[in-house]
């Protein structure tokens, strides 16, 4: 097994704490759970009005913060990615390669060679219809809008998904503009308007995930 550079760092700096009820990764709070309670909100969140979007937003609220810690960080944009495929591995959302990186066209493609969440589900549930990672989809696409450091939106649509079948996940990131609405695939996928942070009373904070 090959681990990403985070992960030996928590190895090395023994920075996996547990501290009163609570687990820490560098200090910010955790929690452990199994994959299976993912497949299950993904599965149940399919059944609920703007479900999946509401998944995306989780995912592209996390990718923004996330990326903006690690910009401010390293500072430069392709340390930015490099940091995002390894806080995949280290958190056990899966092994991915960014196989397409076009800040000119504005064009990412993020390839999941392994998608625990994504096996998961077709465990419990069979092979799907659709592609389930809409949670992953949100993470890519915020961390991009940050990255890109432009006015721009990004959508990111899964073009492959091991729920489905396929051999690995494949999530495509594109200017808002640049995807065809009428494509049976990014018209099903498109995420819907969920209510803004400041309307959920969100407080901004310092305090965040993977770095301090």
């Amino acid at each position: 097994m090959v681990l990403s550079t985070w992960m030996r760092r928590l190895q090395g700096l023994r920075e996996i704490k547990f501290n009163d009820g609570r687990v820490l990764f560098h200090n910010v709070p955790m929690m452990v759970f199994p994959v299976y309670t993912v497949a299950l909100l993904s599965k149940l969140m399919q059944r609920v009005p703007k479900g999946p979007s509401a998944l995306y937003f989780m995912g592209y609220q996390q990718g923004l913060k996330c990326a903006g810690i690690t910009r401010d960080f390293f500072g430069y944009k392709r340390k930015v990615l490099e940091t995002l495929l390894q806080h995949s591995d280290m958190v056990g959302t899966g092994r991915v390669k960014l196989v397409r990186e076009d800040f000119e066209h504005k064009h990412f493609i993020f390839r999941f060679e392994v998608s625990p969440i994504a096996e998961e589900i077709a465990r419990y549930y069979g092979q799907q219809k659709e592609a389930m990672d809409h949670y992953e989809r949100g993470v890519v696409a915020g961390f991009i809008k940050l990255v890109h450091e432009g006015k721009e939106e990004f959508v990111a649509i899964e073009t492959r998904c091991m729920a489905k079948g396929d051999q690995y996940c494949e999530i495509v990131v594109k200017e808002k503009s640049a995807w065809d609405r009428k494509d049976p695939v990014v018209k099903q996928q498109w995420p819907e308007e969920i209510a803004s942070l400041k309307e959920l009373g969100e407080t901004p904070t310092k305090v965040f995930l993977m770095l301090r």
